[in-house]
C-alpha cells in the first residue's frame, strides 16, 4: 500500500509450529482412546445381538449411547482443562519472550488482557469437549443406519472414514486454537503496552481468501486495535486477525513518528482503514 512503505512496526509474532504440533499429539493421542474405546464396545455389541442377548437392538443402543456420552463428556471436561492450560501457558510465554526480545518491557496482565485470554479458553474448552460428542454422534448415525442388518464389515470401513475425520479435525483444532490464542494475546498485550494501532499482515498463498470478506485485501492495512472495522467473512462481520476459523493473519502493532498523523478511509466494501500521512 502506497502510503503505508514507510510506517515503522513490531516484529510479526507467528504462530508456533512447535506448539501447534505438540498440541495436536496430545488431541490425537486422546482421540485414538475414544475411537479404541468405541470400537471395543462397537464389538461387544455386535457379539450379545448375534448370541440373542439383545432383543430389541434400537432401544439397546439409545440406552448404550447416552451412557457413553456421560462417560466421555466427563473424560472430555478432565482433558479439555489440561489442554487448554497446557496451551495457555505455553502460548503466554511464547508471546511475552517474543516481545522482550525487542526491548519490551512486559509487565503483568492487567484485566483486559486476562478477560480476553479467558474468552480464547472458553471457546478452546467448548471445542475439545466437542470431540466425543461429534465422533459418538456419527457412530449413531453409522449403527442406525445398519439397524436392519448390523453388517460389522460394513460398518468398520465407516468406522475408519470416522477415524480420518476425526484425526483431521483434531489437527485443525490444534492448529486454529494455539494460533488464535498466541495472536489474541500478542494483540491484547500490545494494547496494555500502549499500542493503539496495527497493522494487517495476511500470508499470501494459495489459501488465502480474497473477494468481499477476504483477507487478502486486509493485508498492510491499518486498524485500530480498539475497534474493529475489517471485514473478515462473507457474513459481513468484522473483527481482528485470527477471529476467523483457520485464519492464519497477524496484527503488529504500529510505531508512528512524531510527524506522522494517521487519516482514516471509508471502505464499505471491506472496512474502514487508516493510513499515514
Amino acid at each position: 500500500m502506497k502510503n503505508n512503505k514507510n510506517i515503522k512496526t513490531l516484529k510479526k509474532i507467528l504462530s508456533s509450529h512447535n506448539l501447534e504440533t505438540k498440541t495436536f499429539k496430545y488431541i490425537n493421542k486422546y482421540n485414538n482412546k475414544l475411537i479404541k474405546s468405541l470400537n471395543y464396545w462397537l464389538l461387544a455389541q455386535f457379539n450379545k445381538y448375534f448370541r440373542g442377548d439383545i432383543k430389541n437392538l434400537s432401544d439397546t443402543l439409545k440406552i448404550e449411547f447416552a451412557d457413553l456420552q456421560k462417560k466421555w463428556d466427563k473424560k472430555a471436561d478432565d482433558f479439555a482443562d489440561k489442554i487448554s492450560d497446557y496451551i495457555v501457558k505455553h502460548s503466554v510465554v511464547y508471546v511475552n519472550s517474543n516481545l522482550h526480545s525487542q526491548g519490551l518491557k512486559v509487565a503483568k496482565d492487567n484485566n483486559i488482557v486476562k478477560n480476553i485470554l479467558k474468552a480464547k479458553i472458553d471457546e478452546n474448552l467448548a471445542l475439545i469437549k466437542s470431540i466425543p460428542q461429534e465422533t459418538i454422534l456419527r457412530y449413531k448415525s453409522v449403527l442406525y443406519n445398519q439397524i436392519g442388518n448390523f453388517d460389522l464389515q460394513a460398518i468398520n470401513k465407516q468406522i475408519k472414514v470416522i477415524s480420518g475425520i476425526s484425526k483431521r479435525r483434531a489437527r485443525t483444532i490444534a492448529r486454529d486454537q494455539v494460533a488464535k490464542i498466541i495472536e489474541s494475546y500478542h494483540v491484547a498485550k500490545s494494547q496494555q503496552l500502549g499500542f493503539e494501532y496495527y497493522v494487517w499482515n495476511t500470508i499470501i498463498d494459495e489459501r488465502t481468501s480474497y473477494g468481499k470478506g477476504g483477507h487478502k485485501v486486509l493485508n498492510n492495512r491499518i486498524y485500530r486495535y480498539d475497534t474493529p472495522t475489517a471485514i473478515i467473512d462473507t457474513y459481513g462481520n468484522v473483527g481482528k486477525p485470527s477471529d476467523r476459523v483457520n485464519c492464519r493473519c497477524t496484527a503488529t502493532a504500529l510505531i508512528l513518528d512524531i510527524n506522522q498523523k494517521l487519516k482514516k478511509i471509508k471502505d464499505s466494501t471491506h472496512g474502514d482503514y487508516y493510513i499515514v500521512v
